[in-house]
């Protein structure tokens, strides 16, 4: 019977840990561009999916940088500024675009430049969520939007 009540109990806690894993916020559609070698800095965009409970992203960081801040832009009094963000409130089930122009992080202080077709990881830290991990894709100094975006067909709009 111990035996059966300590199985139970194991199976229990591995399923609220799915659980867990499965309502916590996530970043898709990663992406970041390509850096010329002489560039210090570089960006990561993507989606933002809140979990099943409101939380709040208190930082980033990523292997690829010695600094990774949540950076925004912003027109302040007919300027474009960016200026760092130190908390995000994500609320449960909404979605948050980090995109050129807006929200993004910003990679400090890059290790080595960015190259097309590269992966690079990333992870971001919210206050009850603890810590999630991303992938951005590097795509080309031009790009503009994330891989996602290419594949729509020309005649795709949203509302």
């Amino acid at each position: 019977m111990k035996l059966l009540h300590s199985l139970t109990t194991v199976l229990l806690f591995a399923a609220t840990a799915v659980q867990a894993a499965d309502s916590a916020p996530a970043a898709s559609d990663a992406w970041s561009r390509e850096t010329p070698p002489v560039a210090r800095n570089g960006v990561v965009y993507f989606h933002l999916h809140g979990g099943a409970a409101d939380d709040e992203l208190l930082g980033a960081e990523s292997p690829v940088a010695a600094v990774t801040e949540i950076h925004e832009m912003k027109h302040e009094d007919g300027v474009m500024q960016m200026r760092r963000v130190l908390s995000l409130p994500v609320k449960a089930g909404s979605g948050t675009e980090f995109a050129p122009g807006g929200l993004h992080l910003m990679l400090i202080n890059l290790t080595q430049p960015l190259a097309a077709g590269a992966k690079v990881p990333f992870t971001l830290t919210f206050r009850k969520a603890g810590k999630v991990q991303g992938e951005a894709l590097v795509r080309p100094l031009a790009a503009t939007a994330p891989p996602a975006a290419d594949k729509k067909p020309a005649h795709a709009h949203s509302h």
